[in-house]
C-alpha cells in the first residue's frame, strides 16, 4: 500500500481539527528549515531555537492566518520567523526553498 502524502493546507486543516499527527508531520516537514532560516538572519543558536519555537506556537494558537493563496507554508513561517527575530540580529534575508 502506497502512503499518502497530504499537501501543507490538508495537513493544516487536520492540526485544525485536532490531528497531532498533523502537526507533527507539518513540524518535521518545516522545522529545519525555518532553524536554519533563523540561524541564518540571527547567527546565534540560541535565538534560532527560540524563534524557531515561536514560530510553530504561532502556528498553533493562529493556523487562519497562514493563506495558501499568497503562497506556500514554509515562506510564511520564513517570514513569521523573520518577524520574531531582533532587529539588531537580523544578518540576512534568504529562506530555503523546499
Amino acid at each position: 500500500m502506497t502512503p499518502m502524502i497530504l499537501s501543507d493546507a490538508e495537513l493544516l486543516r487536520l492540526m485544525v481539527a485536532g490531528d497531532e499527527n498533523a502537526f507533527a508531520l507539518l513540524y518535521q516537514n518545516h522545522q529545519g528549515p525555518v532553524y536554519r532560516f533563523a540561524l541564518l538572519m540571527s547567527g546565534s543558536a540560541n535565538v534560532a531555537e527560540e524563534v524557531t519555537q515561536e514560530v510553530f506556537l504561532m502556528l498553533i494558537r493562529e493556523p487562519a492566518k497562514f493563506d495558501p493563496a499568497r503562497g506556500p507554508l514554509r515562506a510564511y513561517l520564513c517570514g513569521v520567523a523573520k518577524s520574531r527575530l531582533p532587529v539588531s540580529k537580523t544578518r540576512a534575508t534568504v529562506c530555503f526553498a523546499r
